[in-house]
């Protein structure tokens, strides 16, 4: 298995983007002039979630003065206007990092060598949750770079998730599968699994990759926790790979089959120049 971790720092963006200063006014996500209300975070909600609203003035989004609009936006929106007030801010900290946390993990498939026989694959993405959390917002790329084109990426459904998960689709030149979760949780524990679809588009051995990534203005890929006073706060998860289908035991030449020429490669490293083949390259 091969894993990696990323973190998010956006300090001179912003500045260029000329984003540092307040949007007025703050909280009018739906951009009608009004108080921030019930409207508002319905237009937030469905930009996050569900990949349906646009943002006329992105600024007026981003309530919580951290940079990029996320959960945490949403969820002081939701807590300023029907619950304990507190006061939006939308002048941001222009040096704002997500931190990681080593607790909590999504574990992305990764797929080679899927004989020519198989026409349909479902691959599949978990996550392992610590307790404490909240809420999810994790945009996953089925078809990022390294795939061939084999095969086509179909539709996405979910498996054991929570009640009010979203799962679907946006528009973009690779199709991008988003699954967010509204606050709610916590939920700790939970294992909750997406189940990415595909079907071959031409003959050969297929290749597949998936990948996380940052869609959208602000749209990040991040989970939010509640830490021992009661504060939310915004994280990356640890991101492995797992291989569900790889190349067979022996195929030394990276051919995807097992033939004389990978033998000749095995005799020739353990008994004539003990060199041992080179390990094939990964899809990424």
């Amino acid at each position: 298995m091969k894993g990696f971790v990323t973190a998010l720092a956006c300090c001179t963006a912003i500045l260029a983007a000329g984003l540092d200063a307040a949007a007025q006014p703050c909280g009018d996500v739906d951009v009608n002039s009004s108080a921030p209300n019930i409207g508002d975070i319905a237009t937030l909600q469905s930009y996050l979630f569900l990949g349906l609203a646009t943002l006329t003035v992105p600024a007026n989004a981003d309530v919580d003065d951290k940079w990029g609009i996320t959960i945490a936006d949403h969820s002081r929106l939701v807590d300023h206007v029907f619950l304990t007030f507190p006061p939006l801010d939308c002048v941001i900290d222009t040096c704002y990092d997500y931190g990681i946390s080593l607790a909590d993990t999504v574990i992305l498939p990764l797929a080679t060598c899927v004989d020519a026989s198989i026409t349909t694959l479902s691959l599949d993405v978990e996550t392992r949750f610590s307790a404490g959390v909240q809420a999810f917002y994790f945009p996953i790329e089925p078809l990022a770079n390294g795939s061939n084109s084999v095969f086509l990426f179909t539709n996405a459904t979910s498996t054991g998730a929570v009640p009010g998960t979203n799962v679907g689709t946006l528009p973009t030149p690779r199709p991008l599968l988003y699954a967010a979760e509204a606050v709610g949780g916590p939920y700790g524990g939970t294992n909750i699994m997406y189940r990415l679809n595909y079907t071959r588009n031409t003959g050969g051995f297929g290749t597949i990759t998936t990948g996380v990534f940052d869609y959208d203005f602000g749209r990040r890929f991040v989970i939010q926790k509640l830490d021992g006073l009661g504060q939310r706060n915004l994280y990356r998860p640890v991101v492995l790979y797992r291989w569900q289908y790889d190349r067979p035991d022996g195929d030394y030449d990276c051919d995807c089959f097992v033939t004389m020429a990978d033998l000749t490669i095995m005799i020739n490293g353990l008994f004539i120049d003990l060199t041992w083949p080179t390990p094939c390259p990964l899809p990424f």
